[in-house]
């Protein structure tokens, strides 16, 4: 059975699925989209329900959009978590009780389910214990999709400062990093001070 993906406004492709990172849209059998391509013809014709059909279409694939746009956000937020937390070598225990904090309090984090991020954030430890520089290029690459995104990119940092200065002093291998992750969101790390309770 062919399965196609809607791609823009030049109709389909033949695919099994959407690539979009380690996610997949779901696609459909090309004979489904064929009789939903007549059902919208025929109504075209005979002018009956388009614009709302066609307004109904726009907002699920916002929806959709929006969906995918948050799990990006909260990978992001979790690999910077990671990649501060281990800037020292290893997550203290009050490292680790602050982001459990933060991930339940902070405004732009607190939307997500909490055990879907520390599933995460589990997951992207272990990654960076076994398996080092790999998995931080992984990782900065997941931070730096946030960089046009000021508001979400400001968030990330700022939860990374709470981390930083949980156990009360900051070491220069966690101020490297802040300054590194801060570069590739192209924010300037004095701003995050001054505005991390703003």
């Amino acid at each position: 059975m062919t399965l196609y993906c809607l791609r823009g406004s030049q109709g389909a492709s033949p695919s099994k699925h959407l690539d979009l990172g380690n996610e997949s849209m779901p696609c459909y059998p090309a004979s489904q989209l064929e009789t939903t391509r007549r059902w919208l013809d025929s109504q075209k014709s005979r002018g009956e329900g388009v614009d709302s059909m066609e307004s109904y279409l726009a907002e699920k694939l916002a929806g959709e959009v929006e969906r995918y746009q948050d799990k990006d956000f909260l990978k992001a937020a979790m690999a910077a978590l990671v990649l501060i937390a281990y800037a020292d070598g290893s997550m203290g225990a009050l490292e680790r009780l602050r982001i459990d904090e933060t991930l339940k309090t902070e405004p732009g984090l607190k939307e997500f389910n909490f055990e879907k991020a520390t599933q995460i954030l589990e997951s992207y430890a272990k990654a960076l214990r076994e398996e080092g520089e790999s998995t931080k290029k992984v990782f900065y690459e997941k931070v730096r999709r946030m960089a046009g995104d000021y508001k979400r990119a400001r968030t990330v940092m700022r939860v990374c400062y709470l981390v930083v200065q949980a156990d009360g002093r900051i070491d220069e291998g966690e101020m490297q990093e802040f300054r590194r992750l801060c570069g590739l969101l192209r924010l300037e790390p004095a701003e995050v001070w001054r505005k991390s309770w703003g």
